[in-house]
């Protein structure tokens, strides 16, 4: 196994309370604390996407993917939606690291800096296959990955999106 495969899995498996109960190391000038003050801990993330074909990426997300929306409008300065993804993460890569992802995933670089990623659970063939009907296109389909079966689409909105059937961090 890569050594940089083997850090990824020791760095899932730790979780994320680990993580942050661990003292890191200065970053940008700026020395990390173990806990965060309760004013700067983040509660949600929230990924925007702004988009040309809004009404087609609503149908891909909500009614195809299958997340639920959590609040909509519409008004003079325009539309939107926030769509309820279930649990968030952020995963943070370097370039070597998303090269390699890619390698795994699609057999070549072509991710750009933003992809999502969203576990399917034991459902990446048949999610993959429904979302491609509902207009996605495939980049690559299902293969076992070092981490999971994955595969690979690009949505409607031009966003690279990776199904995964599991998650080191969360699925035990």
């Amino acid at each position: 196994m890569a050594k940089k495969q083997v850090q990824r899995r020791t760095f899932l498996k730790q979780g994320m309370a680990a993580v942050a109960a661990t003292s890191l190391a200065p970053l940008a000038g700026m020395a990390a604390t173990a806990q965060p003050p309760a004013s700067t801990t983040v509660k949600e993330l929230r990924l925007v996407l702004t988009v040309d074909n809004l009404e087609e990426v609503i149908r891909f997300y909500r009614d195809v993917a299958g997340m639920t929306t959590s609040k909509e409008w519409h008004a003079d300065t325009g539309n939107g939606i926030i769509l309820d993804a279930g649990r968030a993460t952020l995963e943070l890569i370097d370039k070597n690291h998303a090269a390699f992802i890619d390698q795994q995933e699609v057999g070549k670089r072509v991710a750009g800096p933003v992809r999502l990623a969203l576990n399917v659970g034991d459902h990446v063939k048949s999610a993959t296959d429904a979302l491609i009907l509902h207009g996605a296109v495939s980049i690559a389909p299902p293969v076992k990955a070092p981490w999971s079966e994955v595969s690979r689409i690009q949505a409607p909105d031009g966003m690279q999106l990776t199904l995964f059937a599991t998650s080191t961090l969360f699925d035990q």
